[in-house]
């Protein structure tokens, strides 16, 4: 896999999302992945060009991106590394480990 390291994870979390559209799941990958390389600041910081902020805004206003599809796959993908683990911690709340 070629890209970030936000792109990889985004590949390899949602690689059997569905939304009915080879474009929107493109998208949808590309977005989760920019968004995913720096997760603490607001979408226009994530998004250098204006093209790119405006489509992230139509993916999230477009019907057919329900979010029970993509948390369904990201549940799969966490109930599997837990599976494999020995020991998993669930932080809660405002918890921060580093």
């Amino acid at each position: 896999m070629e890209g970030s390291a936000g792109l990889r994870w985004a590949l390899s979390e949602f690689e059997d999302i569905q939304f009915g559209d080879k474009r929107v799941e493109d998208r949808f990958i590309f977005t989760v992945g920019q968004m995913a390389e720096r997760p603490s600041v607001s979408l226009p910081q994530v998004f250098s060009s204006p093209k790119d902020l405006k489509a992230a805004y139509r993916l999230f206003g477009n019907p057919s991106v329900e979010a029970n599809d993509f948390l369904e796959c990201h549940i799969d993908r966490s109930l599997e590394r837990i599976s494999n683990a020995g020991t998993v911690l669930v932080a809660q709340d405002s918890t921060f480990i580093e």
